[in-house]
């Protein structure tokens, strides 16, 4: 093997070191801001119900479009639906699945 294709090899075999770094510099920054908002999801939602009560009804409605995209609600005024946003969508589907794990 020349030199230059020694050199060539050499150079792209850096450039995916590096590629790679970066990639997983990236890996580890977007687990960080997950787990973040896992975290400040958590705090929310274990507040909650002292915080809900306290609350004006303008507020309230600010909450709730915080935790939820969707609340279908029938005429007496249960809820029959509903889609969360994220982080709160993870969290019951982890919720989910842990009682499936259990029950199942």
């Amino acid at each position: 093997m020349g030199e230059e294709t020694y050199d060539q090899l050499r150079s792209e075999w850096l450039e995916k070191i590096q590629y790679a770094q970066a990639s997983l510099d990236a890996v580890e920054r977007d687990n960080t801001y997950h787990l973040n908002d896992l975290e400040l999801a958590l705090t929310l939602l274990e507040k909650l119900s002292h915080l809900y009560q306290r609350l004006e009804f303008s507020d309230k409605a600010v909450l709730l479009r915080i935790l939820a995209k969707h609340i279908i609600v029938n005429q007496q005024g249960d809820i029959i639906d509903h889609q969360l946003n994220s982080p709160f969508l993870y969290l019951e589907s982890l919720v989910r699945g842990l009682q499936n794990n259990i029950c199942g």
